[in-house]
């Protein structure tokens, strides 16, 4: 048991649901969510999260998840839009006997269920299911849920993808062949250069039949530069010279990136050609020596509205003090749409291991 901050004890979680709710509620909490939007979350948290909610916190993973490095099966990310807050959170459903298998089926199965319960579309990825199915060439992963939840409105959905379902050597041609397929043919000119430094990582759908709605390819580059990076997002509209260097180089104090591969994500929708949104995704758990040192660089690289709401947040979600383990922040990404910057961070749960600090 722990002692919470009004005196009051608590009973520290056990189960990989019991920790996931505890963080969630800490979020919405943090963000200021309504008591419906809060409970609606958690309820929809719960029920995409039945395959394995039930397991133990305390011993090792069933399953080597790939969404976090110690494998805890889920994570949480806030959007920052100046002075408004978004959550979502990231899970992947699993099959009773974890195998890229079984996960698919039990994914495949988590979308009918999607599909009866919420306004969701399964016509695109209907179209392209077969392409992504994983085979024994298959690392990493089968496919991932992600869930943004809405102040106003309903929440959200999107399917991540595994371009190399087919093997490392295929994610190209799996990209183009899904794009193609979509109705993306001529949007392929505008993919990053192949090369052996530039790896397909993720390949996402929204789940919905609005025209808006995005396919998202995300690529790797090793070894790159802060100029590679911002190279590789310059033909995304309203996309500022300059923009990815600069918020890369904010987050790693280097223009070197050979610790672990930047992310970068193209968007496309339906009826234009070029990528409507590009987004930088930088890892900086590989990039600093704690979690105190990314919140200082972070506060110093994102809107000062948005800085405060992340601070909240973070402190809320925290489990232990931020310079004694690195990790707990995973990713920080940035957006850039009509002149406005869009910044995300993400937040591992740590279920099962704390980094040590470096």
């Amino acid at each position: 048991m722990r002692s919470a901050s009004d005196g009051c004890l608590m009973i520290e979680p056990t189960t990989l649901l019991d920790m996931g709710v505890v963080q969630l509620r800490a979020l919405c909490g943090a963000l200021g969510l309504d008591r419906d939007l809060s409970q609606g979350a958690v309820k929809l948290f719960t029920a995409l999260t039945g395959s394995w909610g039930a397991r133990s916190a305390q011993g090792p993973p069933l399953w080597a998840s790939d969404i976090t490095d110690d494998h805890s099966p889920f994570e949480f990310s806030i959007a920052f839009d100046d002075d408004r807050a978004e959550l979502r959170f990231l899970l992947e459903v699993q099959g009773e006997k974890p195998s890229h298998d079984s996960n698919w089926a039990a994914g495949l199965a988590m979308n009918r269920w999607l599909a009866q319960e919420h306004d969701i579309d399964l016509l695109r990825l209907a179209a392209i299911e077969g392409l992504f199915a994983p085979t024994a060439a298959c690392p990493r992963f089968s496919i991932w849920h992600a869930v943004s939840l809405h102040a106003e409105g309903s929440p959200a959905f999107k399917v991540y993808l595994n371009p190399q379902a087919r093997g490392r050597a295929t994610a190209r041609a799996t990209v183009e062949e899904g794009l193609r397929r979509l109705g993306f043919a001529s949007s392929i000119a505008h993919l990053p250069p192949a090369g052996a430094q530039v790896e397909e990582r993720y390949f996402s759908l929204d789940l919905t039949a609005r025209p808006e709605a995005r396919v998202k390819v995300y690529t790797a580059h090793t070894d790159a530069t802060s100029a590679d990076v911002d190279l590789a997002l310059t033909k995304a509209r309203w996309w500022r010279p300059g923009a990815a260097a600069a918020f890369c180089e904010a987050l790693a104090d280097s223009p070197w990136f050979a610790s672990n591969p930047v992310l970068t994500c193209l968007s496309f929708v339906e009826g234009q050609a070029m990528p409507t949104e590009g987004t930088v995704h930088f890892p900086v758990r590989a990039y600093a020596p704690n979690d105190e040192v990314i919140r200082q660089r972070l506060v110093g690289a994102i809107h000062p509205a948005g800085a405060a709401h992340y601070q909240r947040a973070l402190a809320a979600f925290a489990r232990r003090p931020l310079a004694r383990g690195i990790g707990m922040q995973t990713y920080a990404s940035l957006r850039l749409d009509e002149g406005r910057a869009h910044a995300t961070v993400y937040l591992a749960p740590e279920v099962y291991q704390v980094g040590a600090p470096r």
